[in-house]
């Protein structure tokens, strides 16, 4: 399998060239484009996932979470690579996102750490989501108070960039998708 290439950016998603995922995870890592996307329903519930990936293993997390790639035929936006990863991951497809905010941080787990200029994506789904078993064990709607709320209360729970997301999260309580 390539090995997948990233896009480095600055503190403000500045682009500021490529490299490749593993160079962007070790160490101290190089800063790179990423996202979370969040998918609401008309009921105030959030999709969650509990994570299944060599970085912050069995933690809960967002929807969906990835990187826009560098390919052969151009860089990705947020919206096609939140595609990907909806898809990917929960098995979710067309679902139109938007960005509703961005953080700056760095987190290490036991062997690589992630350095990320991280977009907040939401999006609007009411259908159901099929896990992918490869990606997630499990998932769960939660009403979105209740998971701000959870979020404050037990931050271990859950992925460093999921509780940094919450931040700007609650700034949108019923967004208007």
């Amino acid at each position: 399998m390539v090995e997948q290439t990233l896009i480095l950016v600055g503190t403000r998603d500045n682009f500021l060239g490529y490299a490749f995922r593993g160079e962007c995870h070790s160490g101290k890592g190089r800063r790179h484009r990423a996202f979370v996307t969040l998918l609401f329903d008309s009921q105030n519930r959030v999709t969650l996932q509990k994570r299944k990936h060599r970085l912050f293993d069995n933690l809960w997390d967002l929807t969906a979470i990835s990187h826009p790639l560098h390919t052969d035929v151009g860089d990705e936006s947020y919206q096609q690579a939140s595609d990907r990863a909806l898809l990917k991951e929960m098995g979710v497809s067309h679902v139109p996102v938007r960005k509703v905010g961005a953080f700056n941080y760095f987190a290490r787990d036991s062997k690589n750490c992630e350095n990320e200029y991280c977009a907040v994506l939401i999006g609007r789904h009411d259908g159901k989501c099929s896990p992918n078993p490869e990606e997630v064990y499990e998932s769960k709607k939660v009403n979105f108070d209740d998971f701000v709320a959870d979020v404050s209360e037990n931050p271990q729970k859950y992925t460093p960039w999921a509780v940094l997301a919450v931040k700007k999260l609650k700034k949108v309580k019923r967004p208007d998708l």
